[in-house]
């Protein structure tokens, strides 16, 4: 299930997924504008993940470094991707 951030992560999404009573989710930014930045299509970036049990909430500093993250990585350009690991 995909679901938009807001406050101080506002333009990243998070990915869920639970199993056991547990919440494993995938944060993301969808670069529309990649092409503009020297890449050859649209991404989408995972910029952090984290797990936490179900009808608990992250801490807000989780929130406040994927603001931070999303907006190092649109100011990059070229855009920084891994393309394959090593």
């Amino acid at each position: 299930m995909w679901q938009p951030l807001h406050d101080e992560a506002a333009g990243c999404f998070e990915i869920r997924d639970e199993h056991d009573k547990r919440l494993y989710r995938l944060f993301c930014v969808i670069d529309r504008k990649a092409t503009e930045h020297g890449l050859t299509y649209p991404v989408v970036c995972y910029l952090d993940g984290a797990t936490k049990a179900v009808g608990t909430t992250l801490p807000r500093s989780t929130y406040v470094r994927l603001g931070a993250l999303r907006r190092e990585y649109l100011a990059t350009s070229p855009r920084w991707i891994l393309e394959k690991l090593p």
